[in-house]
């Protein structure tokens, strides 16, 4: 039997999930549990997890001081001889009372709703933790688990690409410069990846939980308004919004080409005529040169309303 990463319980059948379930019930109502899945029969790139991707594993952390049974690391397999225990925790997942964490929460809803579970309960998206609390990371790397374990945590998640890379071997037997990663499926069934898939698994779990630990302090520190808080903000505004947005994609909308959206476009080019008009009556009343500019360009625009403008230099 191969070994198993320290500190992780592993779910594997309905015992093993009534066993991780009393677990979680016997929390606090108001203790977050941070969950992560990974996803099969998907393309991120070119689909949307709505209808789209099975869920093979998921994973849960509630906390150095919660034990599952063989640590605080939860891994649930949902995959071969496992499919279908996941849904031991259907009850669990829908009960809006029980504060559930994620990074990307959208995506986590969505293909748990693939297999008939509704998630509710929504206590903390780390990822629109960090927009609330920073709005500009571009040049910090974004707002992916990686870059914000990294940055808030001092700990890089590993990521997939790099963690279970696999050189293609040249025919003298060497290794070539390209590489692949397997599909996820086989990193969790064939012993050579399984450890170190059940590794990489649970600590987003992991990480998710310990960011929005941080997060919220963060966010409990910054005013917004009166005597509130961004978190005050967040909880109010943000993750209530996090599930409706995600009822509005599961639901869809009905667009008509053929009728609406042309007078839409009709109406909006008549505004846009309308309001440039008006722009440029009222600049030409305040500076006659300014009939020839040209008011749908953006620099011409600047230099009237804000030149001259010395440039500033770096010292």
């Amino acid at each position: 039997m191969q070994q198993l990463p320290e500190g992780v319980t592993v779910v594997n059948d309905d015992a093993s999930a009534d066993r991780a379930l009393q677990v979680l019930l016997s929390l606090p109502i108001e203790a977050p549990v941070a969950w992560d899945t990974e996803v099969a029969d998907i393309d991120v790139k070119t689909q949307s997890p709505v209808g789209n991707g099975r869920v093979i594993c998921a994973t849960a952390f509630a906390g150095d001081h919660v034990d599952f049974g063989n640590g605080p690391r939860l891994w649930v397999d949902n995959d071969g001889a496992a499919e279908g225990v996941l849904d031991r925790f259907k009850s669990y997942f829908e009960d809006p009372s029980r504060g559930k964490a994620f990074h990307n929460f959208g995506f986590d809803r969505h293909v748990l709703f693939n297999h008939g579970i509704d998630v509710l309960g929504l206590s903390g998206d780390t990822m629109h933790m960090a927009r609330t609390w920073s709005s500009a990371r571009s040049k910090q790397g974004g707002y992916s688990l990686e870059a914000l374990s990294t940055d808030l945590l001092g700990h890089r998640k590993v990521p997939m690409k790099e963690k279970f890379k696999v050189h293609h071997i040249k025919r003298d037997g060497t290794e070539g410069k390209d590489s692949f990663v397997p599909p996820v499926h086989l990193l969790q069934r064939l012993p050579y990846w399984r450890s170190a898939w059940i590794d990489y698994a649970t600590y987003d779990a992991e990480a998710t939980w310990r960011l929005r630990e941080v997060l919220e302090a963060k966010l409990r520190q910054r005013p917004w308004a009166r005597d509130l808080s961004l978190w005050d903000f967040y909880s109010t505004y943000v993750a209530p919004f996090a599930v409706v947005l995600t009822d509005m994609e599961r639901a869809g909308i009905r667009v008509d080409v053929t009728e609406h959206l042309p007078r839409a476009q009709e109406s909006a080019t008549a505004e846009q005529k309308a309001s440039e008009e008006q722009f440029m009556e009222w600049a030409t009343s305040l500076c006659p040169a300014a009939a020839r500019m040209n008011a749908g360009s953006d620099p011409q625009k600047a230099h009237f309303l804000f030149a001259p403008v010395r440039k500033l230099t770096k010292s």
